[in-house]
Protein backbone atom coordinates (compact mmCIF):
# COMPACT_ATOMS: atom_id res chain seq x y z
CA UNK A 1 0.00 0.00 0.00
CA UNK A 2 2.47 2.34 1.28
CA UNK A 3 5.00 1.62 -1.96
CA UNK A 4 1.39 2.25 -4.44
CA UNK A 5 1.20 5.31 -3.29
CA UNK A 6 4.97 6.75 -3.44
CA UNK A 7 4.25 5.55 -7.16
CA UNK A 8 1.28 7.77 -7.31
CA UNK A 9 3.09 10.53 -5.60
CA UNK A 10 5.90 10.62 -7.70
CA UNK A 11 3.89 9.83 -10.98
CA UNK A 12 2.26 13.32 -10.81
CA UNK A 13 5.50 15.69 -9.92
CA UNK A 14 6.64 14.83 -7.00
CA UNK A 15 3.77 15.92 -4.75
CA UNK A 16 4.18 16.95 -1.04
CA UNK A 17 3.46 14.03 0.97
CA UNK A 18 1.18 16.90 3.24
CA UNK A 19 -0.16 18.47 -0.20
CA UNK A 20 -0.81 14.94 -1.11
CA UNK A 21 -3.08 14.17 2.27
CA UNK A 22 -4.77 16.89 1.97
CA UNK A 23 -6.01 16.51 -1.90
CA UNK A 24 -6.56 12.91 -0.75
CA UNK A 25 -8.87 13.91 2.19
CA UNK A 26 -10.59 16.65 0.59
CA UNK A 27 -11.68 14.22 -2.37
CA UNK A 28 -12.26 11.40 -0.13
CA UNK A 29 -15.64 12.26 1.34
CA UNK A 30 -17.10 13.26 -2.63
CA UNK A 31 -15.79 10.06 -4.36
CA UNK A 32 -19.61 9.26 -5.39
CA UNK A 33 -19.48 11.78 -7.39
CA UNK A 34 -17.36 11.13 -10.54
CA UNK A 35 -16.55 14.81 -11.05
CA UNK A 36 -15.11 15.37 -7.64
CA UNK A 37 -13.04 11.91 -7.05
CA UNK A 38 -9.50 11.92 -6.11
CA UNK A 39 -7.93 10.54 -9.48
CA UNK A 40 -9.79 13.55 -11.74
CA UNK A 41 -8.85 16.30 -9.29
CA UNK A 42 -5.50 15.02 -9.90
CA UNK A 43 -5.94 14.50 -13.68
CA UNK A 44 -7.11 18.04 -14.15
CA UNK A 45 -4.15 19.42 -12.85
CA UNK A 46 -2.38 22.21 -14.81
CA UNK A 47 0.93 19.95 -15.77
CA UNK A 48 -0.71 16.88 -15.98
CA UNK A 49 -2.80 18.04 -18.60
CA UNK A 50 0.09 19.78 -20.49
CA UNK A 51 2.30 16.52 -20.03
CA UNK A 52 -0.95 14.40 -21.66
CA UNK A 53 -0.50 16.65 -24.69
CA UNK A 54 3.20 15.32 -25.29
CA UNK A 55 4.78 17.91 -25.92
CA UNK A 56 7.40 17.57 -23.34
CA UNK A 57 8.74 13.99 -22.49
CA UNK A 58 8.17 14.24 -18.61
CA UNK A 59 6.01 16.08 -16.08
CA UNK A 60 8.89 17.96 -14.13
CA UNK A 61 9.88 18.99 -17.66
CA UNK A 62 6.22 20.42 -17.91
CA UNK A 63 6.00 22.12 -14.58
CA UNK A 64 9.37 23.93 -15.34
CA UNK A 65 7.91 25.27 -18.40
CA UNK A 66 4.88 26.59 -16.73
CA UNK A 67 6.93 28.13 -13.98
CA UNK A 68 9.38 29.88 -16.16
CA UNK A 69 7.18 31.01 -19.34
CA UNK A 70 3.42 30.72 -17.58
CA UNK A 71 0.40 29.30 -19.85
CA UNK A 72 -2.96 31.60 -20.44
CA UNK A 73 -5.44 30.08 -18.95
CA UNK A 74 -8.95 32.14 -19.58
CA UNK A 75 -6.80 35.06 -21.05
CA UNK A 76 -4.68 35.33 -17.50
CA UNK A 77 -1.35 33.88 -17.47
CA UNK A 78 -0.97 31.10 -14.50
CA UNK A 79 2.59 29.96 -13.28
CA UNK A 80 1.05 27.65 -11.11
CA UNK A 81 1.67 23.90 -12.05
CA UNK A 82 -1.21 22.78 -9.36
CA UNK A 83 -3.61 24.89 -10.83
CA UNK A 84 -6.88 22.88 -11.47
CA UNK A 85 -8.34 23.24 -14.70
CA UNK A 86 -12.14 22.73 -15.33
CA UNK A 87 -14.01 21.80 -18.20
CA UNK A 88 -14.49 24.63 -20.59
CA UNK A 89 -10.74 26.67 -19.53
CA UNK A 90 -9.15 28.21 -22.50
CA UNK A 91 -5.75 27.04 -22.50
CA UNK A 92 -3.00 28.64 -24.85
CA UNK A 93 0.59 29.53 -25.38
CA UNK A 94 1.43 32.99 -26.36
CA UNK A 95 2.79 32.77 -30.00
CA UNK A 96 6.20 34.03 -29.35
CA UNK A 97 7.04 31.12 -26.77
CA UNK A 98 5.16 28.80 -29.15
CA UNK A 99 7.77 29.06 -32.09
CA UNK A 100 10.56 28.79 -29.80
CA UNK A 101 8.96 25.56 -28.38
CA UNK A 102 8.25 24.34 -31.64
CA UNK A 103 11.06 24.56 -32.99
CA UNK A 104 12.82 22.59 -30.01
CA UNK A 105 10.31 19.58 -30.77
CA UNK A 106 11.58 19.91 -34.38
CA UNK A 107 14.77 19.84 -33.82
CA UNK A 108 14.42 16.54 -30.84
CA UNK A 109 12.40 14.91 -33.55
CA UNK A 110 14.08 15.45 -36.04
CA UNK A 111 17.50 14.00 -34.30
CA UNK A 112 15.72 11.32 -33.09
CA UNK A 113 15.42 9.12 -36.68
Amino acid sequence: MFYAKQQLRFFYGEIKEETFRIFFRKYKQSALIRSNSFFTALESRLDIIFFRIRIFPTVFACRQFIYHQGLEVNGFIEKSPRALVRIGDRISISPFIWKSVYADLFVRVYYRR
